[in-house]
């Protein structure tokens, strides 16, 4: 309609479709999702300091990481790149904020993208069997900044099988048997 005002006759509406196109693809370049791979970074950096709030790194908590590596079909490089990011995320001086803000920035407020993210962190925060209480304090950290509750928490927690060890926001179970 512009190119229409401005040049008045139908090569102007050329001009102005052409014109708006590449508008509408600006735009929708701005709005589109980070790439896909931006979030390996900061998401094995967390899942390190996630691993080393315990105390130590155990074992298990080594091959939930590599075995997200393998779901995530990490080639070479990209596997070189998360074992860094791992063992950068373990270091005393690390600073999760960062990290959780990356995280929070890649989701862009999607739940989708956020609830991904969990799912992919509840193996590792469960490697061991049991729940730590700092590993439950960082996750609960970063569902408080991608807008997760505590009560969706519990419920992607129990759709991976591992329900009945969260505890809940008291404390205690999430649930309650009734005998």
């Amino acid at each position: 309609i512009l190119g229409l005002i401005i040049f008045r006759n139908f090569v102007g509406v050329l001009i102005g479709a052409f014109a708006g196109h590449l508008f509408d693809i600006s735009v929708m370049q701005a709005r589109a999702p980070a790439r896909a791979s931006s979030f390996i970074e900061p998401l094995f950096a967390f899942a390190g300091a996630l691993a080393k709030s315990d105390g130590r790194v155990s074992e298990l908590e080594i091959k939930a990481a590599e075995a997200l590596m393998d779901r995530l079909r990490l080639d070479t490089d990209k596997r070189r790149m998360a074992i860094e990011q791992f063992n950068r995320g373990k270091a005393v001086e690390f600073d999760v904020h960062i990290t959780v803000a990356e995280l929070k920035a890649w989701t862009r407020g999607r739940r989708d993208l956020a609830f991904l993210l969990l799912d992919m962190l509840l193996d590792l925060v469960y490697a061991e069997g049991t729940l730590a209480a700092n590993k439950l304090g960082m996750v609960r950290k970063l569902c408080w900044a991608l807008g997760v509750s505590d009560m969706e928490l519990g419920a992607i927690t129990a759709m991976k099988g591992y329900g009945p060890r969260y505890q809940g926001p008291q404390g205690g179970p999430s649930s309650q048997r009734a005998s």
